[in-house]
């Protein structure tokens, strides 16, 4: 299926058609791209370069010439290596960049020199002949297309060896050596008309008539000039069909291609706010996760600390309680040893009493002793011995109450 698309494609390459053509490489490369044919991948990317070549879109062409030169070198394919070098030098050439052109072109041709198909060489050497002859370098030129066509004889590339030989013509009539110019005109146009090349010959009328009207022919001039201008008509009257046809189909693609640029770049916004949204929502989520993780922790804390609080109180509660048992049981002991020592007190106190009721009979005692021992001494009769038996008898039996007075001082 690769195959046919490819041969499609090529075939409306050959006419021109370019817009067909571009379809079919692009659907082959698809293709080939999923079955990982990377021959054909390769040849469809070299020839939607040459395409967008033909309609000046350089960018796209180097694009597709460098993704080919790059699977080719992965592929380790000579062939497209140098089909792609010679694709990047037309590009180039295009832009005026002689000297990246040449680079490309000499690669292409020392990269294709060895292959078994001659005819790939020939394609960058026409291309370096090209460089050489715009920019008016005639001797290296002349040599370029002489070396191309030896390989054209080689090959028996009939169209190929007329349109060099027409080069060649061309170039010796730009630097004004017109012998040899009719020479490889006369040549090519031998071969053009056997075979009906109409470019070839359309250049060599031109040709000609230019070369006759320098060496003032101007009948010879002017009949092949009228040649050149019959079959130019022709042809671009062809030409212009088809290039009014490739600008109107070019219209419609650069206008397909701005509006698939508007809708990609409208799916890139929709991409964008697919993800801004989606990195909202996830912002959202993460940030309601983290609340409610937060708020957890909070009322966990909370509760730990209304937990620990409570058991605080609890313990602070049977602190309390045993404090006022320790200070009843404190204020019963003291109530207790006040009482105590009431009933001490109240002991004493009537002790006291007692020691003072028999100090106080001691003293009358003593002043009734001091009262008698008076009358004693003022009578001094017989009678005294009795009087002083009776006195040495009281004191005896008070004498017990100086031990008394003892205890009493204790207190």
């Amino acid at each position: 299926l690769v195959r046919a698309l490819i041969n499609t494609g090529t075939i409306y390459y050959l006419k021109k058609d370019y817009i067909e053509s571009h379809s079919y490489f692009k659907r082959a490369s698809k293709l080939a791209e999923e079955l990982r044919d990377y021959k054909q991948l390769m040849l469809c990317y070299i020839k939607i370069g040459s395409i967008f070549d033909f309609w000046d879109k350089n960018r796209e062409a180097n694009d597709f010439y460098n993704q080919a030169l790059q699977l080719a070198i992965q592929q380790r394919n000579i062939q497209y290596i140098g089909l792609a070098q010679n694709g990047l030098g037309t590009s180039a050439l295009k832009l005026k960049k002689y000297d990246e052109a040449l680079t490309y072109f000499q690669s292409a041709i020392q990269t294709l020199k060895n292959e078994k198909d001659s005819l790939l060489v020939t394609i960058p050497l026409n291309n370096l002949g090209n460089l050489y002859f715009e920019k008016k370098q005639y001797p290296e030129a002349i040599a370029t297309f002489n070396r191309l066509l030896t390989l054209n004889r080689y090959t028996k590339d009939f169209e190929g060896e007329a349109n060099t030989l027409t080069n060649l013509g061309n170039i010796y009539l730009a630097s004004n050596n017109y012998q040899p110019a009719f020479r490889y005109f006369k040549e090519s146009q031998k071969i053009a008309s056997l075979f009906a090349f109409l470019m070839p010959q359309i250049q060599n009328y031109l040709g000609f008539s230019t070369i006759h009207l320098k060496n003032q022919n101007y009948n010879e001039a002017l009949q092949y000039y009228k040649l050149y201008a019959t079959m130019r008509d022709s042809v671009s009257k062809q030409a212009n069909q088809i290039l009014l046809a490739e600008i109107q189909a070019k219209y419609e693609l650069d206008k397909k291609d701005k509006e698939n640029q508007i809708l990609l770049n409208q799916n890139k916004v929709l991409e964008k706010d697919k993800k801004l949204n989606r990195l909202l929502w996830n912002t959202t989520i993460a940030i309601l996760l983290l609340l409610i993780i937060i708020s957890l922790l909070v009322v966990n804390r909370i509760k730990s600390k209304h937990k620990k609080e409570n058991e605080l109180m609890l313990k602070n509660r049977e602190i309390h309680e045993a404090q006022d048992a320790l200070l009843e049981a404190k204020l019963k002991n003291v109530a207790l040893e006040k009482q105590s020592l009431e009933d001490q007190l109240t002991y004493k106190n009537r002790e006291l009493t007692n020691f003072a009721l028999h100090i106080a009979q001691k003293n009358e005692l003593l002043q009734d002793l001091r009262d008698r021992l008076k009358q004693i001494r003022r009578f001094e009769r017989s009678e005294d011995a009795h009087l002083m038996k009776e006195i040495i008898l009281k004191i005896q039996q008070n004498m017990k109450t100086d031990k008394e007075f003892e205890d009493f001082q204790q207190y």
